[in-house]
């Protein structure tokens, strides 16, 4: 039988950091949220920008989630989580029934859809026909000024 032979590394902690916890989507008062109508990947960096400049969070369906476009802990529904923000914004969201059951508990919905029929419109406050890119954008350049 042959040893192998050891090595002893020392490892000298002079600063310890720790990040501010990040609140959970769960727990987030706003909520911007994409879909299939976002087009893109690249088009995810408004939703993150916008909840940013909101103060709030990103949340997605559950097939950006399976195009790898977002984290599953950014997933909202019965296969996510269930949230109740006192806003949620929904961009490019049809509404299918499980992603509905996920948003029940939030206070205000501003739905954004190209589609005047889009099942997410029956649980809106306020409903925006049209295309979430240009909208996103105009909303951010809003807010920024």
């Amino acid at each position: 039988m042959v040893e192998a032979p050891q090595t002893v590394q020392r490892v000298h902690v002079l600063k310890q950091f720790f990040l501010p916890a990040r609140p959970g989507i769960a727990d987030a008062p706003v909520i911007v949220s994409a879909g299939r109508g976002i087009a893109s990947q690249k088009n995810l960096q408004l939703v993150v920008e916008l909840a940013g400049l909101l103060g709030g969070q990103c949340g997605v369906t559950r097939p950006l989630v399976d195009l790898g476009w977002a984290e599953s802990s950014w997933q909202i529904g019965q296969t996510g989580q269930a949230v109740a923000p006192q806003l949620l914004i929904a961009c490019g969201i049809s509404g299918a029934i499980q992603h509905l059951a996920g948003i029940s508990g939030a206070r205000k919905i501003i739905a954004i859809n190209t589609d005047p029929d889009a099942p997410v419109f029956s649980m809106a406050d306020y409903r925006l026909v049209g295309d979430c890119i240009p909208i996103l954008r105009q909303l951010i350049r809003f807010l920024r000024q």
